[in-house]
């Protein structure tokens, strides 16, 4: 059997754990970071009232715990999760957030003729998966 150096044996892995997760839907009972559902619907919202399409979207939200390794979107979120955890350095743990957003296309009226319809592409609205960092 080959002897490894310390450093050889406790070195983290760093490229295991970024690894993409499988999914980052939530399952019932589960506390650590996953997307949830978020149904938006426009005619709910002051000031929206032109959209025409579509009237509700899942926009989605993350929540959840990030222990320690878990799920990383980042070798910094890995980082600061295992500083936080062994060395106790006067960090704060890695939060539940987004790590990868869709568009949603918006028919809308448009505003500089609302006898006009226009089809716009709103950035970074719908959250598809959710990460610790």
């Amino acid at each position: 059997r080959e002897k490894r150096s310390k450093l050889q044996r406790y070195r983290p892995q760093m490229r295991d754990y970024l690894s993409p997760p499988k999914t980052t839907a939530c399952t019932a009972g589960n506390k650590r970071c996953c997307r949830h559902p978020l149904l938006v619907d426009f005619r709910d919202i002051e000031g929206f009232d032109f959209i025409i399409q579509p009237k509700i979207f899942d926009a989605g939200f993350c929540r959840g715990r990030c222990p320690t390794k878990f799920n990383p979107a980042t070798h910094h979120a890995l980082l600061q999760s295992l500083l936080h955890e062994h060395i106790k350095y006067d960090v704060p743990k890695p939060c539940c957030a987004p790590s990868s957003l869709d568009h949603i296309d918006v028919l809308h009226a448009d505003p500089k003729n609302p006898q006009r319809l226009k089809v716009s592409t709103w950035h970074n609205m719908r959250v598809l998966e959710c990460a610790c960092s």
